[in-house]
């Protein structure tokens, strides 16, 4: 099993929602979108718990997205 951070910032929550950072920050404008819990110079930080719940809420994909590794081996044709 893949280890689950509790916390997550910008690019982990974006990878968790299946989004770029630009997208997740347009999302984030929306009145539904969690509140993160901190804001550090780094950007916003959530608990992961609150996009498994928006994701769920949504029907939304939450999915991790493919390891390089993976795409490489995919044929496309």
């Amino acid at each position: 099993m893949a280890y689950e951070p509790e916390l997550v910032g910008l690019s982990e929550a974006a990878r968790l929602l299946n989004l770029s950072k630009s997208g997740l920050l347009r999302r984030s404008k929306q009145s539904d979108f969690p509140e993160p819990i901190a804001r550090l110079e780094c950007g916003p930080i959530w608990h992961h718990d609150q996009f498994v719940e928006y994701a769920r809420d949504r029907s939304a994909r939450f999915v991790e997205r493919p390891a390089i590794e993976d795409l490489a081996r995919r044929s496309w044709a």
